[in-house]
Order: C-alpha cells, then sequence, then structure tokens
C-alpha cells in the first residue's frame, strides 16, 4: 500500500508497511472479535488457516505474525513448529475465552566479539539485559 503525500514545495511518497497476520484455528467467536478488529485497520491484512497449514500459509502469505489458541499451543507445540520454519515471525497465542494472551518470538541476536569474553558479556546482556538489571522472562 502506498500513500502519496504532497506539501507545498515537494512531493513525497510514504510507504506503509503491510502487516500480514495468519490466524490458526481459534474458537468461532474469538474469530469473529480479531476479523472485526483487524478489518478496522488498513495497513493489516489477515488470512484464516487451520492449525495443520499454519506454517504453510505463513510462508505462502509472507506473514509477520501469526495468531493460535492457547490450547493448540499448549497441546501440540503448534508454536514451536512454526517458530522454527519462520524465525521472524511473532506469534501471539490467545487463550479460548480471548482473556488473555502472550507473543513468542524466536529471535537471533548474533554475538559482535566472538571469544571467550565476548560470549560472557554476551551471556551476561541476555540474562541481565543491557543495563545490568535482569532481562524480562529470565529466572531470578
Amino acid at each position: 500500500m502506498v500513500i502519496a503525500a504532497a506539501s507545498l514545495h515537494t512531493h513525497a511518497e510514504i510507504v506503509v508497511k503491510v502487516i500480514r497476520v495468519v490466524v490458526g484455528d481459534v474458537p468461532r467467536i474469538l474469530r469473529e472479535i480479531l476479523e472485526g478488529a483487524l478489518k478496522l485497520h488498513p495497513d493489516i491484512e489477515f488470512l484464516h488457516t487451520d492449525n495443520d497449514h499454519l506454517s504453510r500459509a505463513a510462508a505462502a502469505f509472507g506473514a509477520d505474525a501469526a495468531i493460535v489458541a492457547e490450547a493448540a499451543a499448549r497441546n501440540t507445540g503448534l508454536h514451536r513448529t512454526v517458530l522454527a520454519d519462520h524465525p521472524d515471525l511473532k506469534m501471539f497465542v490467545v487463550t479460548d475465552e480471548g482473556r488473555a494472551a502472550h507473543m513468542l518470538e524466536l529471535r537471533r541476536t548474533p554475538v559482535v566479539e566472538v571469544s571467550p569474553t565476548g560470549l560472557v558479556d554476551a551471556i551476561r546482556t541476555a540474562v541481565l539485559g543491557p543495563h545490568g538489571s535482569p532481562a524480562r522472562g529470565s529466572h531470578q
């Protein structure tokens, strides 16, 4: 999607990234709520699929994010398979009743200095965060 923006002196083109979201098997009422919310945003495109084809659909659709029900993630490990196939994808896991959600991601962070000291520094930063405080989700 391209939106043209003009000023008095120059013409500029602003490119808006279209966010592609693939929605797996979720309860019908939750799917309808998600669909209604996503349709309100012109920069978001979505595709429904079943969980068996989620990874393939994410690849074909060029998905940036996926939404799945918590039961599918917990019972089948679907999130691990899809994230392994698509490491840049953001996976949103929503409870069946839609009252809670969390995001999972598989991040690749390069280690700048590959040496014993560099690895120790990378481990310390990963666990404690860049400013020496515990990183979110780390064990204390």
